[in-house]
């Protein structure tokens, strides 16, 4: 059930009332103040951005002819800063024309009020933009609610690899703000043998976490001892490529693990390359060349056959560990990073390798993307 919104949550509403004439502007002052609303008042365009940062207005009334400044360049000046380009802004005039008109509505003001002021009218233009400022507001935080009971159904979803010991196993997942299109799973195929996976969906909200979730079903129902990997990835690509949109893109990778003869099969759609070490440390990316799911018909997808010991140590993870999206750092040098920080693992179990790693590679939280690791040791 969604969280109880409505329109009585907020009782006093607060309007910033900018005009250099004194009489207009205590007449809309009294009005308004009559009418139960909150009012603060500014003479010159100066006073403005100080006067919205102090009170936080509900609403703004403003001449369009001010001493020190132009009140359509101040609208569209409210318009590029992200804590005002939601108050709406009455524009405050003697008289207008349609041009006038047609430019205050085009830089972002919602309505007009002449001089003199009709008190009825003042309080109705008033209380409507601030009743479709509250609507949209509604909307946008029932929005937000789904994506949070999405993100949390996406997580209740997740593979628990405390409930398969034996697959030798430990994630770390942080999803980002929006729900997003990592998703990861791990089955046991036989006795001893295991399959591991990581898919990444392009994209944040409903519609990636969903394509996620469906991969992972599939995955399920067609990763087994009775189909290679390649098989397994051809299947999923048959039926997922009808769901994807044009430029969505579904990159995945699957590793089959069999610790009866220390072997492991590796293929990847377009994915990132694995990372293996041996000794617990040094660890180097593993590519293997295949096509991105969904994409084409016909995929080609390529497997490498790694030959393991007991020590070894596996990872697979998303791009969202690798990639700064906010400073533009490669995914290259991302994963020289994931590398060091690996190594100096080696002493550590894995549960505590990759809380180690969660806290050394993940400075900023949330991030910009999910964030999904898979830490295998054979």
């Amino acid at each position: 059930m969604f969280e109880e919104l409505s329109f009585e949550s907020k009782t006093k509403y607060n309007i910033l009332v900018v005009d250099d004439d004194a009489v207009s502007r205590l007449i809309a002052v009294g009005i308004l103040e009559n009418a139960g609303f909150s009012c603060q008042q500014a003479a010159l365009a100066k006073e403005l951005v100080p006067c919205i940062e102090a009170q936080h207005p509900d609403l703004i009334l403003l001449d369009i002819q001010l001493p020190d400044g132009d009140g359509f360049a101040l609208c569209a000046q409210l318009q590029t800063r992200q804590d005002t380009r939601d108050i709406p802004v009455i524009f405050i005039t003697g008289q207008i024309d349609d041009d006038s008109k047609i430019k205050g509505l085009s830089i972002g003001g919602v309505d007009y009020i002449t001089k003199p002021f009709n008190g009825q009218e003042l309080v109705a233009r008033v209380r409507i933009h601030i009743r479709l400022k509250v609507a949209n507001q509604l909307i946008i935080e029932q929005q937000k609610i789904k994506l949070r009971q999405l993100t949390q159904a996406h997580q209740s979803f997740l593979t628990n690899p405390k409930n398969l010991p034996d697959s030798h196993c430990a994630v770390y997942f942080e999803e980002a703000a929006e729900a997003g299109g990592d998703q990861y799973d791990l089955v046991k195929l036989g006795n001893g043998i295991y399959g591991y996976l990581v898919a990444d969906v392009s994209g944040h909200g409903i519609e990636a976490s969903y394509l996620s979730s469906v991969v992972k079903v599939l995955f399920r129902e067609n990763a087994s001892i009775m189909q290679s990997p390649v098989e397994t990835f051809q299947r999923i690509n048959a039926v997922i490529k009808d769901f994807l949109k044009d430029g969505q893109l579904l990159t995945a990778t699957y590793l089959q693990v069999n610790r009866r003869i220390n072997q492991a099969y590796l293929v990847s759609a377009g994915h990132l390359p694995a990372l293996l070490a041996h000794d617990g440390k040094n660890f180097e990316p593993v590519y293997s060349e295949g096509d991105i799911l969904g994409a084409f018909d016909d995929p080609f997808f390529a497997v490498r056959q790694l030959d393991l010991k007991k020590t070894s140590r596996i990872c697979l993870y998303s791009d969202g560990v690798v990639e700064d999206f906010e400073k533009g750092s490669s995914w290259k040098k991302g994963i020289e990073l994931l590398q060091e920080i690996l190594s100096a693992t080696y002493t550590m179990s894995i549960d505590d390798a990759i809380t180690y790693v969660g806290s050394r590679l993940f400075v900023n939280h949330p991030g910009a993307d999910d964030r999904l690791l898979l830490l295998i040791e054979i």
